[in-house]
């Protein structure tokens, strides 16, 4: 009896065991591993054998003439610089990540030198673009996008985007050129700080902040649609294009000229706080003027600015607007300080009887 209750006991074990096989899921290694290079060489020779994920771990710096990541191949540039020298082509059909190091301590960087064609996707975690007197063109379809931590630094060069740049983080303009015929967005935390030239005939949605100082251009026959973000203007903007102010902040300390029909709308919401100049019509030669006289001394909006919110201005200067002038600002604050005195004599001469 004993040795069949042990035979039952045992061949119960063996069916759990059976059982508990046939339903484990298989486990197996990665199918496609990425493949870990560092130099420039290995790069090239996981690309000729198909390598579709490759990770770049060690600073390298690409010299051969051109160099392509094809389309469904993933390039993930960890924690190094990458650099593309003068003379080289890097094109991107597929995607190019730039990441950080696995402790989040270093960052990736691309070095740009050369000449970089994105027809796929480029994205910064925590990593940065420097172009060095490169031209970076984003081509239609192509995106780029930066996270919070990522930088974009146009050191010289050219940045050509004619697809979507989305920025969470900053865009440096030092010198060079920034042109867009595409989309560029700047996101919550998104800043452009131009000291150079920034050029649009496409549509920038700013819901950041643009900084245009210290002879810095921005050139605009495009769309700004500045939507809840702030455009502030301490040198030039030659609009011809529409600035749209929705519910934004357009902080103008140096001059816009509106060209050719160029036109800022400020209706939905937004604060137009103008100190320096609003020239329009400068292709006509006529002066800025809110009721289309030139050299209107009554001038407070002018003639190239279509606004029922607020707008405040305290230049009138040669080719300025004059909004609320000094003199009326004084006398208001007199006026108020003189009621609440009165205010007040009433008040005593109540207590007395």
């Amino acid at each position: 009896m004993n040795k069949k209750s042990e035979f039952r006991k045992l061949a119960a074990l063996c069916v759990a065991l059976f059982m508990t096989c046939m339903l484990m899921p298989v486990i197996s290694a990665p199918a496609n591993a990425a493949t870990e290079v560092s130099n420039e060489s290995e790069l090239k020779e996981a690309l000729e054998r198909g390598e579709t994920d490759i990770t770049i771990t060690k600073a390298t710096t690409i010299t051969i003439n051109s160099l392509t990541i094809n389309s469904g191949v993933t390039l993930t540039v960890k924690g190094c610089v990458f650099t593309v020298n003068s003379g080289v082509t890097l094109t991107v059909q597929g995607t190019v990540t730039v990441d950080s190091d696995d402790y989040g301590i270093t960052s990736g960087v691309i070095l740009n030198r050369g000449t970089i064609v994105n027809n796929g996707a480029i994205s910064f975690n925590r990593g940065g673009i420097n172009n060095e007197g490169g031209t970076f063109t984003n081509n239609n379809g192509g995106t780029v996008t930066l996270d919070y931590f990522s930088t974009f630094t146009v050191g010289g060069g050219t940045i050509d985007n004619r697809g979507t740049i989305s920025t969470s983080s900053r865009i440096g303009i030092n010198r060079g050129t920034l042109s867009n015929s595409g989309t560029l967005v700047l996101n919550g935390g998104g800043t452009i700080i131009n000291k150079a030239e920034l050029s649009n005939s496409g549509t920038i949605n700013n819901g950041g902040i643009i900084y245009n100082e210290d002879r810095g251009k921005i050139i605009n026959s495009g769309k700004i649609v500045n939507n809840g973000g702030t455009l502030n203007n301490g040198d030039t903007i030659d609009n011809g294009g529409t600035i749209d102010n929705e519910g934004g902040r357009i902080a103008n300390g140096g001059t816009i000229n509106n060209i050719g029909g160029g036109k800022i709308i400020n209706i939905d919401k937004g604060v137009f706080d103008n100190r320096g100049k609003v020239n329009d019509n400068v292709s006509g030669g006529s002066s800025p003027s809110s009721d289309g006289k030139p050299n209107s001394p009554s001038a407070s909006v002018p003639s190239g600015v279509e606004s029922i919110a607020p707008f405040s201005s305290d230049n009138a200067g040669d080719g300025g607007q004059s909004g609320v002038g000094g003199t009326a600002l004084v006398g208001a604050v007199v006026g108020v300080i003189l009621a609440v005195i009165g205010g007040c004599v009433l008040f005593l001469r109540k207590r007395k009887i």
